[in-house]
């Protein structure tokens, strides 16, 4: 009967020291976790990405399909929070050919206004011709820059519309 104490000693010993090591890595699995999700959730995206285009009449944006009445898109989107002043957001258009399309930067001044989360630009082709679009399809894309996180034109929303 001494050496069955013994022996359960033992036992008890080895599960109290697993025991308490199971919890510790548990502890710091759950700090890693929680960390986790403070990241993800300061992440910026743009949601409801849409994109319009049309020209300006009588002071208005009116929406149009056809590419000889189109001068100008408007973009509408919801960021996932506001962003910082060290974020900056560039808007990029780009044609069938997935080329780029300058555009003019008056629409930069405008970003987190009204509402830091609700957004309504409008951008306009750096394009000297008469008609600055063409039929085809178009992507408007939202890039996201941050230096101090190192984040360098990082894609958060895109939309996609079509001329006629």
């Amino acid at each position: 009967m001494y050496f069955f104490f013994q022996a359960e000693d033992g036992i008890r010993d080895t599960s109290v020291t697993e025991r308490n090591s199971l919890a510790s890595q548990t502890q710091s699995l759950q700090t890693e976790l929680s960390k986790l999700k403070n990241d993800s959730q300061n992440a910026l995206f743009a949601l409801n990405v849409r994109a319009v285009p049309g020209k300006v009449r009588r002071s208005r944006f009116s929406p149009s399909n056809r590419a000889r009445r189109t001068d100008r898109v408007q973009i509408q989107f919801k960021l996932t929070r506001a962003p910082s002043a060290e974020e900056t957001i560039v808007v990029k258009l780009f044609d069938a050919t997935n080329k780029e399309i300058p555009l003019k930067p008056s629409y930069r001044n405008n970003i987190g206004k009204p509402s830091p989360t609700n957004q309504q630009l409008i951008v306009e082709p750096d394009v000297d011709a008469k008609r600055k679009f063409s039929r085809g399809n178009y992507s408007i894309r939202l890039f996201l820059t941050n230096v101090n996180q190192g984040i360098n034109n990082q894609s958060i929303g895109i939309a996609e519309f079509s001329l006629r």
